[in-house]
């Protein structure tokens, strides 16, 4: 995947506007889920669909949030980083409120806070959860 190169769907969206309030936890991933079934297969292409372009092109950086101050990027390459958060994901023995959702964690790079809220200006809600009645 080329930087630059990427149209950015509806999950991405909601991920780089979540990102304005605070660093993004992996559990925002969960959101186009809510009160549907699905396997771990699903959710896994759902969330490299999603988290891959935001890395490649620049708008956010993935890590966790054990350094001092809270965020810390992971010292890895992107494919790298992805697998590292799959392989959490897939060997998380706990299926509802899952440690993995807190383990990994999404940042804002300067251009992702100028993208996002451009994106929030033209649609707060790309998954039209507020439409559900869910926030």
């Amino acid at each position: 995947m080329m930087k630059g190169q990427t149209v950015l769907n509806a999950l991405s969206k909601h991920l780089l506007i979540e990102g304005l309030d605070d660093w993004v936890m992996f559990g925002a991933l969960y959101a186009p889920f809510i009160g549907k079934t699905y396997t771990k297969d699903e959710f896994v292409t759902s969330m490299r669909a999603a988290v891959e372009p935001l890395l490649y092109d620049g708008l956010m950086v993935i890590g966790d949030l054990s350094s001092p101050l809270g965020f810390r990027a992971w010292d890895l390459s992107i494919p790298d980083s992805l697998d590292r958060a799959e392989a959490m994901y897939r060997n998380d023995p706990k299926t509802v409120g899952q440690t993995w959702d807190w383990e990994v964690w999404l940042c804002l790079t300067p251009a992702g806070e100028v993208l996002a809220k451009q994106l929030y200006e033209e649609d707060p809600d790309p998954l039209g959860l507020d439409a559900d009645g869910i926030e």
